[in-house]
């Protein structure tokens, strides 16, 4: 998927959005060798309990992907 992204649509950069008590996400976006840019607090509310919750955000460019 990451390589149709920089190939085929010729993307400069992907983002990953994820809540920041979200291991398994978060996880995820550091193994594929994305960066973690920060934290937006209080970003995103949860449409399933309503809670608001803090997002971190992962980024990845073209110039970075060894795919």
């Amino acid at each position: 998927m990451i390589n149709y992204a920089f190939d085929k649509l010729k993307l400069r950069r992907l983002m990953i959005p994820a809540f920041a008590t979200n291991k398994g996400s978060n996880g995820l976006a550091k193994s594929l060798d994305f960066t973690f840019e920060g934290i937006l607090r209080q970003a995103v509310k949860c449409k399933a309990t309503g809670k608001i919750h803090d997002e971190n955000v992962w980024g990845l460019l073209r110039k970075e992907w060894k795919g």
